[in-house]
Order: structure tokens, then C-alpha cells, then sequence
């Protein structure tokens, strides 16, 4: 097999002295873009996944690696030099939270006591009701639901603006321009074809989506219905969720705008009608 150095790149619009980070934001069909990230750099480029997904590396231990993909905060990306290409999905912030939760309790018993920490989400959502899971006043549960888009790519920042969510919002968006490509996990298809633009890469084949919380065919895990919110619940996720909300809508026009960008520059212009040359001094002449 041919070695990376000698192996055509994959991703032509990318340096290769730049770093890739997605930001994994949970449940935004992630696994799917993870998969096709993986599929464009050799082995030896990639930071390891994190053990139960929690991210704990320290920048100067993994500054080896050039793609990093998982559930990290912007402070990581910020922590290293040089050229950077960020990246990112968000989906609508109540049917993201529905879809964590179904995730979590989709683990069986038996898994979560085997594999995760003492302390997880699993545990947590399997043991309660949705509207309990919603209400549940401990941290780990009320980083899953509240604004969780917002405080991932503002990172520490998000505490200190915690109580001024105009200025938290503003700060959010204008961090999320900075990212080269935005996702929308409700666009899927044509924020694939947008990063593929982004990265140079060959565009992935159409809808592969790797969710799979309601098949109950991953190892660990077992069949749950899907849960079906009520007004109450809904009314809640929205009030949980103001600056997620709005930075989705944000993110979409981003999508809007940078899709049109891109299909108009690929698009060839059709060339203007050459101008007759009748004589009109003539025709009216008769």
C-alpha cells in the first residue's frame, strides 16, 4: 500500500501544514460526517477517538495528528497554532434533544454498567421519563438540552456571557462565520456536497446516514420507541434553548448563502446575445 506521502490527496483544497477539527456537536448525524472525514485522511493523520466520547485531550499531547473529530469544546481548536479548517453540523435544537435522549436510553443495562463512567447520560435518561430528563436540575443532564451548539463553539466563553444572551448570541455568530464549513443536519445532502466543495474531496454517496438509535443493531444497545413530546415539554425545550434556536436559523442562511455561491461559480455563464447589426437608419428610412 502506498505510503501517505506517496498516496494522491484526498483533500486538495486543504494545506497539508492546516489542521481539521469538527466539532462534533451530539446528535447532528455526526457519526455520518466522521465517517466520511476518516475516509479522506491516512491512519497515522487521525486523533484517536475518545474513550465513551468524552474528550479529554490535552492540544500538546495529540499535536501530532491533523484531523481531530469529537465532542470538543472551541478552546481546543484555539489552543493550536497555525492554519486550521473548522467545521461543524447543527440541527433544530428540539429534535436533536428528542434524538439524544432516545440515544441514551437506547443502551442496554448491562452495557452501561460495562463500559461508561459511573456518571453518564445513559444511566441518567434510561432511569426518567422525558419530561423528567428535561427538569433534572444535575449538570451533565442540563449540558445535553440547554443551548449545547452555543456552548461548544463558544467554549469557556459561553460562562462568562451566561447572563447577557444577546452579547452571547452576537459572539456565537460571529464565531460560527469563522468555521469553513457549517452543516445542517435537516439539509444533510447538500451540506455534504458543500463540504466536499470545502475540502477538495470527492463527494460521499447519497443519504448515508449512520443514525441508528430506533434499529436496535448496534452491540450494547436495544429497540425504543421514539419519544413524542408534549406541548408542555416543547414549550420547555424552547425556552432551554433561545440561543440554539437562533443560531440554527443563522447557520441556515450561511447554508443559503455559501450553497448559492457555489453553484453559481459552477454553473457556466451563458454568453450574452451578440447585438444585431440591422440597419435602423434604413428600416425607418422604408
Amino acid at each position: 500500500m502506498d505510503s501517505a506521502a506517496e498516496a494522491p490527496a484526498k483533500v486538495k483544497n486543504i494545506p497539508k501544514t492546516a489542521k481539521v477539527f469538527y466539532l462534533h456537536i451530539e446528535k447532528t448525524a455526526g457519526n455520518s460526517v466522521g465517517e466520511y472525514l476518516l475516509s479522506l485522511f491516512p491512519e497515522e493523520e487521525i486523533c484517536p477517538a475518545a474513550y465513551a466520547g468524552i474528550w479529554d485531550y490535552e492540544p500538546t499531547k495529540v499535536e501530532q495528528y491533523r484531523l481531530f473529530h469529537g465532542h470538543f469544546y472551541h478552546d481546543f481548536i484555539d489552543a493550536f497554532p497555525g492554519p486550521k479548517i473548522k467545521l461543524t453540523m447543527l440541527r433544530e435544537p428540539c429534535s436533536r434533544i428528542v434524538s439524544l435522549y432516545d440515544f441514551w436510553r437506547s443502551f442496554t443495562w448491562e452495557h452501561i454498567r460495562t463500559n461508561l463512567p459511573p456518571i453518564n447520560g445513559p444511566a441518567l435518561a434510561k432511569s426518567c421519563s422525558f419530561a423528567e430528563f428535561l427538569r433534572i436540575p444535575d449538570v451533565l443532564p442540563r449540558w445535553g438540552v440547554s443551548n449545547v451548539s452555543c456552548r461548544q463553539i463558544l467554549g469557556r466563553e459561553y460562562q462568562q456571557l451566561e447572563g447577557e444572551p444577546d452579547t452571547a448570541l452576537a459572539q456565537c455568530i460571529r464565531r460560527l462565520e469563522t468555521f469553513d464549513w457549517v452543516g445542517i443536519t435537516e439539509d444533510y445532502q447538500r451540506s455534504m456536497f458543500l463540504l466536499a466543495h470545502v475540502l477538495g474531496a470527492p463527494e460521499p454517496p447519497v443519504e448515508t446516514r449512520l443514525n441508528r438509535t430506533y434499529h436496535a443493531d448496534a452491540d450494547g444497545t436495544e429497540a425504543v420507541a421514539k419519544t413524542v413530546p408534549s406541548a408542555e415539554d416543547l414549550a420547555l425545550l424552547q425556552t432551554l434553548n433561545t440561543l440554539d434556536t437562533a443560531l440554527h436559523d443563522h447557520a441556515r442562511q450561511m447554508l443559503e448563502r455559501r450553497y448559492a455561491a457555489v453553484v453559481t461559480d459552477r454553473v457556466t455563464p451563458t454568453p450574452p446575445p451578440r447585438r444585431s447589426k440591422w440597419n435602423w437608419r434604413r428600416f425607418w428610412a422604408g
